[in-house]
C-alpha cells in the first residue's frame, strides 16, 4: 500500500496585539504518540488565559520544536505530526496503537487515572526544578559569603549550617503568566490613576422577593438559577447611560467614551483571577445577562474562554461577597475609569420610613478614577444604581 507522507505543523493561534507571547505550559503527547485529528495536543499560557491546540491531522506527534517552559509568538510552529499513510492505515495503526499501551498497562484505558498519574508526574518534575533552583541559589549565597568574608575559603560552620537551613524553611514555586499580569497591572493601576472610592448600601429586600417567589419557575422555564449579579450588571448598564464619563477611558491626552457598555465580571478561578466581558449589555435583558453569566462562568471554570472573552471592556464588577467580604476598596482595572465592588449580603437593623427593622443589607463601593470622573457624578451613579436595586421591577422592564 502506497503511503502519503507528510509533516504537519501544529501552530500557536493568532494572537491579540496586547498579547505579544504565550508561554508552552503542557504537551499532551510525547514524541511517536499516535494522536487524532481535533484532539487536544497542547496548551499554552498567555497572561490572561490558557488556550488548547489541537492536532491537525491524525498521525502520529513526529517532533516538538518548543518544550513547556518555551515563550511562542502567533503563528509560530511548535511542532510537527506526520500523517504517514491514508486513512484506514491510519485507523489500523491508531487501533494497534491503543491496543499496545492497554496490554503494556491495564489502566491507560482510565483517562481520569492518566490524568492524575500525568498530574502527579508534573507536580513531582516542578517540585525537582524547584528544589534545583533552590539549592543553586544558596549554592552562590554561600560562595559569595566566602569570596566576601573568607577570600580563603575558611567559612565558619555554624554560617553555612545557617544557610542550609533556608532549603527547609520555604519554598519556591515560579509565578505564572496570569499572576504576573495580576500584578503588572495593579501596579499600572496604582501609579497611573487618581483612584477614590464612594460607599453606600442597598436594601437588597425586593430582590431578594423576586428570587424567593420566582426562581422555581425561572428554573424551570430557562434551565439555571437566578442570581444576583445580573441585577447589578443591568442596573450599572442603565446608570451608565446616563453617567457616560464612567464608561469612559483616557488615552494619554484623550477621553474615550465608548459607544458601547461592555462590562467585565470578576471570576476567580484556581489559576487567578479573571475579569470576562459581557458585550453589549445595553442591548441586553436580565434574563439574557443572567444566562451569559452562568455561560461565562462555566467556560472559566473549565479554561474554554479565548482571548475576544477577555479583551476591551469599559467598566467592570467584581463581588467579594461571595468569600464573605463586607466592605472593600477594588482597584480600577485599567484603563477603565471605575469599578464597582459587590459585598456579602447581611441582616441590619436600619430605620425606614422613622420605623425600625431588620432587612438584608449590602455594602457596595464605586472606585473611580478622579482625573475624569468628579465626586458628584461618582455619587450619583452609585446612587442610581442604588435606586435601580432597590425597585427592580423596572430592570425586569427595561
Amino acid at each position: 500500500m502506497k503511503k502519503n507522507c507528510s509533516k504537519n505543523p501544529v501552530l500557536a493561534p493568532n494572537l491579540s496585539e496586547s498579547v505579544s507571547e504565550a508561554n508552552v505550559l503542557k504537551w499532551r503527547k510525547e514524541v511517536g504518540d499516535f494522536v487524532k485529528e481535533g484532539e487536544l495536543l497542547v496548551e499554552i499560557e498567555t497572561d490572561k488565559i490558557v488556550l488548547e491546540i489541537v492536532s491537525p491531522v491524525s498521525g502520529t506527534l513526529e517532533s516538538v520544536l518548543k518544550g513547556i517552559g518555551s515563550l511562542v509568538k502567533s503563528r509560530e510552529v511548535l511542532g510537527y505530526v506526520n500523517n504517514c499513510g491514508d486513512r484506514k492505515y491510519i485507523e489500523k495503526f491508531s487501533s494497534d496503537y491503543f491496543q499496545k499501551k492497554s496490554n503494556q498497562n491495564e489502566s491507560f484505558s482510565s483517562p481520569s487515572l492518566r490524568r492524575k498519574i500525568l498530574k502527579d508526574q508534573n507536580k513531582l518534575l516542578t517540585q525537582k526544578k524547584n528544589l534545583k533552583k533552590l539549592d543553586n541559589f544558596l549554592k552562590e549565597e554561600m560562595n559569595s559569603v566566602d569570596k566576601k568574608k573568607y577570600p580563603f575559603g575558611n567559612m565558619d560552620l555554624s554560617l553555612k549550617k545557617s544557610m542550609e537551613k533556608k532549603n527547609k524553611s520555604y519554598k519556591i514555586i515560579p509565578m505564572t503568566n496570569i499572576r504576573k499580569c495580576i500584578s503588572n497591572r495593579l501596579l499600572h493601576s496604582k501609579n497611573n490613576s487618581v483612584t477614590l472610592t464612594t460607599f453606600n448600601e442597598i436594601n437588597m429586600q425586593s430582590i431578594m422577593n423576586i428570587r424567593r417567589s420566582y426562581e422555581r419557575s425561572f428554573e424551570k422555564m430557562y434551565g439555571f438559577k437566578m442570581g444576583i449579579t445580573s441585577f447589578f450588571v443591568k442596573a450599572c448598564a442603565n446608570s451608565l447611560k446616563k453617567y457616560p464619563e464612567i464608561n469612559a477611558s483616557i488615552d494619554r491626552e484623550n477621553i474615550l467614551y465608548h459607544n458601547h457598555i461592555d462590562i467585565n465580571v470578576a471570576v476567580s478561578t484556581k489559576r487567578g483571577l479573571i475579569t470576562p466581558i459581557l458585550r453589549k449589555v445595553e442591548e441586553l435583558h436580565l434574563v439574557d445577562i443572567e444566562k451569559k453569566i452562568k455561560e461565562i462562568i462555566e467556560k472559566s471554570s473549565k479554561n474554554y474562554l479565548d482571548l475576544q472573552d477577555l479583551r476591551s471592556g469599559s467598566f467592570t464588577i467584581t463581588n467579594g461577597g461571595i468569600f464573605g467580604s463586607l466592605m472593600s476598596t477594588p482597584i480600577i482595572n485599567p484603563p477603565q475609569s471605575a469599578i464597582l465592588g459587590m459585598h456579602v449580603v447581611q441582616d441590619r437593623v436600619i430605620s425606614e420610613n422613622k420605623e425600625i427593622k431588620i432587612s438584608p443589607m449590602m455594602y457596595v463601593t464605586l472606585s473611580y478614577d478622579h482625573r475624569i470622573i468628579d465626586g458628584k457624578e461618582a455619587i450619583g451613579f452609585l446612587l442610581d444604581v442604588k435606586e435601580s436595586l432597590e425597585n427592580p421591577i423596572l430592570l425586569l422592564l427595561s
